[in-house]
């Protein structure tokens, strides 16, 4: 960076920039993910969807997450999602 600086030239990299940017979006894009927890005989299960950065993919998992936990439900198999704790608290829709 200094014989930028200096003005003899050089090349300035773009991926301190993209670093940062990106760790100030990946927090705000993670939020709206939940954990899906499964508990059987056998052990304890836990999903939690892939980042996805588009509204389609999201929408996918959530679609996707629901039904699994749908049919865990529909079989008697203890389950949690952590939406569940969201609207006991209030925060649904957040």
């Amino acid at each position: 960076m200094a014989p930028v600086l200096r003005g003899e030239g050089g090349r300035v990299s773009g991926w301190p920039l993209a670093i940062l940017v990106a760790g100030l979006v990946i927090p705000f894009v993670a939020r709206g993910r939940h954990i899906l927890s499964v508990k059987l005989n056998r052990g304890h299960y836990k999903w939690k969807p892939q980042l996805a950065l588009d509204r389609k993919t999201r929408t996918i998992y959530a679609t996707i997450q629901t039904e699994i936990l749908a049919a865990c439900r529909k079989a008697g198999i203890k389950t949690r999602d952590s939406r569940d704790a969201a609207e006991a608290l209030g925060l649904a829709g957040e």
